[in-house]
């Protein structure tokens, strides 16, 4: 192999030949081109960077990838320049995308789901790597089409456009804090925010919904919308079946959400989520995680402990729990929601943002029955500690009437509290209800 400046990543340009009638794709940035170098196939991403910013962002990424070294990263050569505003990166070339692969054309089908997990192991190897850097790296653009898979069927991480360690001083630069919002964890639409590899936990949820339902997350949702609804504690709602009439197993539903934590402090470290799809891929009996849809009446029986459902901050004991109990069935709504809701000693112990969200279940049924009465009571408590987006939601569904009577002057009263602390819509509703003057009086 050719050598390059290891400091800055930068190859020889005279070393590479781009193949612009063979174009493989488009990247976060510009196009990628079939290519060789030093007698290896690769592709190479072009990068037109006409300001100073993309520049450094282009830096940014090749001094950091270059130094990557892992099986499950796209192996970087090196960057260079032909002399014009368009930067050139070098990488291993790939023969598909996660993307094109879970997404198929010409009427396919899906790949299996034993592939589908493997490729999952394979990437939470890769975050088990980057995480244990000194200092650790942070991807924080994890989405199916940053996944790229080999001519061996291995998946890799690429795209480290927006990763950076978690070095204050590297932390500094003019790189952007997240990706796409739909895959953004609900702490980094805050200000000052500064990523943590928890935020990667986050994004690999969302991209586990995507690989295992085929269903990009929020797809319905009004995309400008979701900076303000993921913070309030909006999810993507799971569909009913998996392919081939199966319902998805408990167990990577729970992964699922325990990954997508409202807290980033709660979720698992991907050293044990790499563990759980472990032992899914050893367990000679892995179908019994997946039950038939015209079986599930008859599933009434199950072995989890209620205690690891109630704790907030038990995440890992949960799902090591999961993958390592005998029976993983299809739980009914009714049991999940008897498990859900804590005891009244812990009730206690619970805070308003704990409150808020399993309101926030029960109303949206996410996990549970949906159930509006159980919602207003959550709601309820979490409104009256301060919470305020309980408080905003409570007069909405006051003043709507939705699964309670409708109260116009209750809906005032949250939306004032909310309006209160500052909150643009509760401000909004409550000018136009101030018009019928008669609860402002």
């Amino acid at each position: 192999m050719i050598a390059g400046d290891k400091k800055t990543g930068v190859i020889d340009a005279a070393a590479v030949f781009v193949d612009k009638q063979q174009e493989l794709g488009t990247g976060g940035y510009g196009k990628v081109y079939k290519g060789t170098y030093g007698g290896h196939d690769v592709a190479i991403k072009t990068v037109v960077a006409t300001r100073d910013t993309f520049k450094k962002l282009l830096q940014h990424e090749a001094k950091l990838w270059k130094k990557l070294v892992h099986p499950g990263i796209v192996t970087l050569f090196g960057v260079f320049t032909d002399g014009s505003n368009i930067q050139y990166l070098v990488m291993e070339r790939m023969k598909t995308s996660l993307e094109d692969e879970i997404y198929p054309a010409g009427g396919k089908p899906p790949p299996t789901l034993q592939r589908r997990i493997r490729w999952m192991v394979q990437i939470a190897g890769a975050f088990v790597y980057l995480h244990n850097l000194e200092p650790p790296v942070i991807h924080a653009d994890l989405k199916p089409n940053n996944i790229l898979i080999d001519y061996n069927d291995r998946a890799k991480l690429t795209d480290f456009g927006i990763a950076r360690t978690s070095n204050p001083s590297i932390n500094a630069t003019s790189v952007p804090e997240h990706g796409s919002a739909a895959f953004s964890p609900p702490e980094s639409f805050a200000a000052n925010y500064k990523a943590t590899p928890a935020h990667d936990v986050y994004c690999f949820a969302m991209t586990m919904f995507e690989v295992f339902f085929l269903e990009q997350p929020f797809v319905n949702q009004y995309r400008k919308a979701l900076p303000f609804l993921i913070p309030q504690g909006a999810r993507p709602s799971f569909p009913s079946t998996f392919e081939n009439n199966l319902l998805i197993s408990t167990a990577i539903r729970k992964l699922i959400e325990c990954c997508w934590h409202q807290d980033p402090t709660a979720r698992p470290k991907f050293s044990e989520i790499a563990d759980i799809f472990n032992s899914w891929l050893n367990d000679l009996n892995f179908k019994q995680f997946f039950v038939a849809e015209s079986q599930i009446p008859a599933l009434t029986h199950q072995k989890f402990s209620t205690e690891s459902w109630v704790s907030s901050n038990s995440s890992a004991s949960f799902i090591s729990h999961l993958v390592t109990t005998s029976e993983v069935v299809t739980i009914s709504p009714a049991t999940i929601t008897s498990k859900i809701i804590p005891s009244s000693d812990k009730t206690a112990a619970m805070n308003s943002d704990q409150f808020y969200f399993l309101g926030l279940k029960h109303f949206n049924g996410n996990g549970v029955s949906q159930d509006y009465k159980l919602a207003e009571e959550w709601y309820l408590k979490a409104a009256n500690l301060g919470h305020v987006f309980a408080q905003y939601n409570l007069g909405l569904m006051y003043k709507n009437g939705t699964g309670v009577e409708k109260n116009e002057k209750l809906a005032v009263e949250w939306y004032s509290k909310a309006a209160d602390q500052g909150n643009a819509g509760a401000k909004k509703r409550l000018a136009a209800l101030q018009s019928k003057n008669k609860y402002f009086l």
